[in-house]
This record gives C-alpha cells, structure tokens and sequence, in this order.
C-alpha cells in the first residue's frame, strides 16, 4: 500500500559563499516556482516561494516524486544561476513528504579566494612634479591591518603600480572586464591634475600592468579640455567644472556585455557594448531624469554613482541647491556659508534596461544632514565654527576671498560617487566635491 502523498516544504536561498546551506544573513528568494511530479510525468502539486523564499506543497498524487525549481517566466530572476554545491534545481524525493531546499548564485558576483582590490590615486600637480607617479595601484584584500596601537603593517605588502600619471592623468571610475582581464577607468576633471585623453575617454589597463593604457572609448570625441591655461599652479579654469563636466562613476554589467558611466556635462547615461574581443562597441545616450523630488531646479540635479545589483543598473545623483547660493566669495574665518543646505538631498534612480528610470522607494530625496564631525584632525579644536565638516551646497566659484594657509580649511560638498550593495543593504558612497576642486 503506498504511503502518503505527504507535504513537501522547503526554502530557496541566495547561497552568497556557495557551500549550499542557508547561513546568516543569506536571505530567501521569492517567486521561484516549485513543481512536484510522479513518476509518469504528471504534475501532482505546484507552488510558488514566497517572500522568506519558503514554500509548501500538499502533493495530491502517489510518489515517488521529482522536484523541479523554475524562475519566474517575466524575466525578474534571470540573473540566478543554480549553486555548485548542495541540493540541486533538480531533485528526487519519496512519498510521504520531505524537505527540499535549493540555493542560488549571481554568477556575476563571484570573487577569487584572495581577490586584488584597485585604487585610483592623483596626486595635485603631478604634472610638474612627478609624472610618472602611479595613479592606479592593486593590493591584496589581506593586505593593511586593524592594529590600533602599531603602524608597521599597514603598508605591507606595498601595492602594484599599474598605471602612471603620465598615461592616464586624472581617473576615478573603474570597472573590471573579467573576461578580458582589462580594467577600464572613466578620465576625471580634477582641478591641478591634467587630462590624458578627452575628457569623456575610458582607457583600458592591463589588470597584471603590462603594456601601456590607451584609450577604449571616447563618449563625446567633440569634447574640450575644461582646464583651459596649463597653469598648473592656479589651475582656475577648471574650478566651476568639477562634478559638472567630464566622466562620472563607471561600472560594467554583470554579465560583462556593456560598460555604464555618466556624461556629467550632458548628464546622460551611457551604454557601451562589450565586444567578443573586448573592444568597445558603439556608445549610446540617454538623458536622465532632472526633475527631481524637493529639488529647487533641474540644473541643482547631479548625477556621478553608478551600481549594478542582480541584473539592475542604479544611478546616484544629489540635490546640489547651487542655485541658493550667493555672496560668494565669503572670509573663511568669519562668515557663515550661504544657501539652503536643506536643499541638499540624495537620489538613487533604478534603470528599467531601456530608456526610463525611476526613483528607488525610500531613497528619492534622503536628507545629507547627518553629523561628519571635523575637517579633519587639525581642526578638531574649531569643530564646531569653521573646522566643521557638515555638507553646504556647491559654489560655482572658489568660495572664499583669500587663499588659506597653515589651517585646516575646507568647503565640503556632497557627490553620491558609488553604490554597492552587501548582503541585500544598499551602501551609498558620499565623497566631497571641494576635494577635486582644491589641493588633494
């Protein structure tokens, strides 16, 4: 007499390490359809996870039963691949119920065991000073450490050069292309650092440093070099340019069939095809959104990060409220910093993979109020005046009516520069405009 026909339960999981066991903080995927089907090819019960990725089914047939897992027909969870190790999308079971589960990867978010981290590195005046200084280092994830009490092994093992300051000048965004070991780095505007190429070109690197750099695509071949005067010293030309012009984050589908960055000056999104042979395929534009919630105009909209997550494109922007600002310039000693820093919020757009983007729930206009304490070290003792490192909006000018020395002088503004994402959190990259815009 048979058994039975039992329930089936079980999970389907995002296996981030691959050991095919749900661990902490490896959460459940919804809307994978479960099937369960006897042994003359009949379904017998069908269901689909729900949002812990756990699922039920009263199987109304007589087992034993084969149990296929399926994504979504709409496409939602194409980016899923099933896991290398544990139970499969495929999988047998008895009669009288059991507990099946089934692990999924993002293929595109695999890592080596002992991965090399870059870094892009410009240092102010390296034109004149030392242009063969790197400008983008690898080093491996162990390296550093978190001693508190010993600085001995923070440089150990020193970092790879990859590339020099008079091959790529000022870079920021880089993607890595894993099929063609090649890293590609989006050109900065960058005040007292020079351009290489156009201002909007990506230059391909070799990942191991051999060969030269050279240039991969240009977005606008029309575009010119926003320094102006090579007067390296002063450099004032390129002041109103930073955040504006140029090329913002660059980042690469997972999949590694096209590179993403920012037109800064057109503020258009840009898609660039990955050939077979790791050539760049033709550029694309399309214009991002400005009208932006609490905005005061579309011209204050600023977009520069980039994210890719699960098959899905983001774009960081800020609320820059430049145009509340006036009375510049100001005394850096005395006179409070102009406009509406209430103005000042942040943006995370997702792209649809065609032409639209919309804005992320809960982050469409997040206040930057939060407390950043001081400037840094040496101005601890004035934190709370002019040492403080609270975000203003941006200046379209230098703002302030002499030149600063000897103090630990600053004029923080605000670019969403990254966006990562860790265990299902979104990790929002905030870095300062002031940086680029004076020594640093």
């Amino acid at each position: 007499m048979a058994l039975a026909a039992g329930s089936y339960t079980g999970i389907a999981f995002r296996d981030y390490n691959a050991n095919g066991a749900q661990d902490v903080n490896e959460p459940g995927i919804e809307g994978i359809v479960v099937t369960l089907y006897d042994s003359t090819g009949a379904a017998q019960g069908t269901g689909a996870t729900g949002s812990n990725g756990d699922y039920s089914i009263a199987a109304s047939g007589v087992g034993p039963y084969r149990v296929e897992f399926t994504l979504p027909t709409n496409g939602s969870l194409d980016f899923l691949e099933p896991g290398a190790v544990g139970g499969t999308t495929v999988q047998f079971v008895p009669d009288g119920g059991a507990t099946i589960n089934v692990g999924f990867n993002n293929p595109g978010q695999y890592a080596p065991s002992e991965p090399q981290d870059l870094v892009t590195a410009v240092n102010s005046g390296s034109v004149i000073y030392d242009n063969t200084a790197f400008t983008l280092v690898s080093f491996p994830e162990t390296a550093g450490s978190d001693s508190t009490t010993s600085n001995v092994d923070y440089g150990s093992p020193l970092p790879t050069s990859l590339a020099r300051e008079d091959e790529t000048g000022a870079i920021w965004g880089l993607a890595y292309d894993r099929d063609h070991s090649q890293i590609l780095a989006g050109a900065l505007v960058k005040r007292f650092a020079r351009l290489a190429a156009n201002a909007t070109s990506i230059l391909t690197i070799n990942a191991d440093g051999s060969g030269a750099p050279s240039v991969w695509a240009t977005v606008d071949a029309a575009r010119t070099d926003p320094h102006g005067s090579p007067d390296w010293a002063q450099d004032f030309d390129v002041f109103p340019y930073v955040g504006k012009d140029g090329l913002g984050d660059v980042d690469i589908a997972e999949d590694g069939s096209a590179v993403y960055t920012i037109d800064l000056k057109t503020r258009e999104f840009v898609v660039i095809p990955v050939n077979a042979d790791g050539s760049a395929g033709t550029v694309a534009k399309m214009a991002l959104p400005t009208a932006l919630a609490g905005c005061p105009t579309a011209d204050d909209a600023r977009p520069f990060g980039l994210g890719v997550n699960d098959g899905k494109v983001y774009v960081g922007y800020v609320c820059s409220a430049e145009s509340t600002v006036s009375g510049l310039p100001i005394s850096f000693w005395t006179d409070p910093k102009p406009g509406d820093k209430t103005k000042l919020l942040g943006y995370i757009y997702e792209w649809d993979g065609a032409t639209n983007f919309s804005a992320v729930s809960g982050l469409d206009g997040f206040a930057l109020d939060y407390e950043r304490a001081c400037l840094n070290n040496g101005g601890m003792g004035n934190c709370t005046t002019f040492g403080n490192a609270a975000w203003n909006p941006w200046t379209p000018v230098y703002p302030f009516d002499s030149t600063i020395n000897g103090a630990p002088f600053g004029y923080p503004q605000p670019v969403i520069s990254d966006i990562e994402f860790d265990n299902g959190n979104i990790v929002i990259g905030v870095m300062d405009r002031f940086g680029h815009m004076d020594a640093g």
